[in-house]
Order: structure tokens, then sequence, then C-alpha cells
């Protein structure tokens, strides 16, 4: 039986695609040999999000893929049609918020993610200033946290619990920043919105401005419903995670969204730890 693997490409017109048969490998079908959309390698790691459908000659089949947890987002460039959208499920009254992150336009604010609500309220939003403090807002009260990294790749978290009105960054393995702020009282961010990683949105799902996007590569982005322990934060790493299961956002969850834009998926180790 004769498999095709489709990648239709929006951006360059092209049609890529490998036969294969019982034996294996039949030939390499590919139009031209251009592999800016997908490598070869990458299909066999696995996306979903990338490969567009999987198909015999005789009737069509969907797969189910066991994703790598290693594989980034690359942003190549500051476009408003760069994104990763995907929905929260959970109310949050606490937050652990965690991401390895390597950026590409240190001199420009860099945008983790957004968060805006049905009705069009901006709850939520991580960015990475130009000057390398994390800037944490939520319910349009802003907080600066302390200075992060921006060369090469680093890891964050930060965390924050309006019961008790307190923010606090992790940097890679050093605990930085626990200060309370009175404005975080009864700051309670709804669920049922859309969540954007690599922009900010100023209304439901879109209204991006080019300034305020991403550039680099982001992997391991993590959200749970509650300030997680300190040796949990230290058990994320770039290439997995071996602590409590995030329970508001998983990042397997995050990656099998559909990907906007020019974002691709990269599998090839460029983040360690």
């Amino acid at each position: 039986m004769d498999i095709r693997v489709t990648i239709d490409s929006k951006e360059f017109g092209n049609e890529y695609f490998h036969l294969l048969d019982d034996k294996g490998l039949k030939g390499d079908a590919m139009k031209d040999s251009d592999t800016r959309i997908l490598e070869w390698s990458t299909i066999q790691r696995g996306h979903p999000a990338n490969v567009y459908n999987v198909m015999s000659t005789n009737e069509k089949h969907w797969y189910s893929f066991d994703l790598d947890p290693s594989c980034e987002f690359h942003f190549p460039n500051r476009s408003t049609e760069n994104f990763v959208a995907v929905p929260l499920p959970v109310d949050l009254s606490e937050c652990t918020i965690c991401a390895w992150y390597s950026l590409w336009s240190e001199s420009e604010d860099n945008v983790i993610l957004s968060y805006v609500t049905s009705d069009n309220r901006s709850q939520l939003q991580v960015v990475i200033k130009a000057d390398g403090k994390l800037e944490l807002m939520v319910n349009w009260k802003t907080f600066i946290q302390d200075t992060l990294d921006l060369s090469g790749w680093h890891k964050f978290c930060v965390q924050w619990k309006i019961s008790d009105q307190k923010i606090q960054l992790h940097r890679d393995s050093a605990t930085l920043d626990n200060n309370r702020f009175a404005e975080l009282a009864n700051q309670m961010v709804s669920s049922g919105g859309e969540l954007v990683i690599g922009a900010a949105q100023r209304c439901y799902g879109g209204c991006f401005q080019e300034s305020l996007t991403f550039r680099g590569n982001l992997t391991q982005v993590n959200i749970w419903k509650e300030k997680i322990s300190d040796g949990d934060v230290a058990k994320l790493n770039c290439g997995g995670y071996s602590g409590s299961k995030p329970t508001a956002l998983h990042w397997k969850t995050i990656q099998a969204q559909p990907l906007n834009g020019a974002v691709r998926v990269r599998c090839d180790g460029g983040c360690s730890s």
C-alpha cells in the first residue's frame, strides 16, 4: 500500500510529499528541493500542527502523533501573523507560568503570551522587556519584575496569588523577586478566552501590533492554576518536565495547536539544559 504524506504551504504554494510502500521509502516526490516548510526528519518526530494529512491511496486516515516535548516554536521575524492560539480552560486566582526562551531581537520587547476573554477583556500578559525586565500584566495592572538574561537559552517562571498578593520570579536556578502588591487583590483571570503565544492581543484573538510580538524560540510553555514548589520549578528542563503535571495548560496541548504565519517547529535540540 502506498502512503502519501502531504504538506500544503499557503506561504510558498508548494506541495511536498514522500511516497512509501510496505518495504519502506519508495521515492521522494518533492516538487522541488525546498524544505523551508518542514523537513522529513521533523515529520518522523511527529508534529500534527505541521502535517496537514497522512493518507493512503485507497482512503484517508488521520494519525495521532506522540509529540516530542523537546521541540521548539521558532518565530523567525516580528509579524502580526506569527502566533499560536489555545483556549484557557480554567479560572486563575493563583498561577505559575514557565517557559524556556531564546531571543533574536534582544533590543525590543518580546511578548511570551497574552490572554483576552471573549468580551474583549485583556486579563493576562507576559513580556520580556527590551531592558530584560519581566513584565506581568493581570487585568491591566502591570507588575515589573527582576531582570532576565537576554542572550542564549534561559528559563523563567513567574508566580502570583491573589490571596497573599505576592508575585515571585524564578530565573534559571535562581529565585529572584518575591514581592507583595496590594493591587493584585481580587484580580481573578476568567476561563474561556483565547491565550496567544508570541503576540499581544488588544481584542479577542487579534488586534495585534508588530511592536508587541516575539522573535526567537520558545519551548516548554506550561501553566499551572496554583503556585508550584521551588522543587517543581527546578524540574522544568527544556527537553521535558518531570514534576507535577501542569493543571491549566500543558506544553503538549499548546504544541498540538495550528501554527499561524511563519511560526515553525524545530526539533534539532537547540535548547539544552
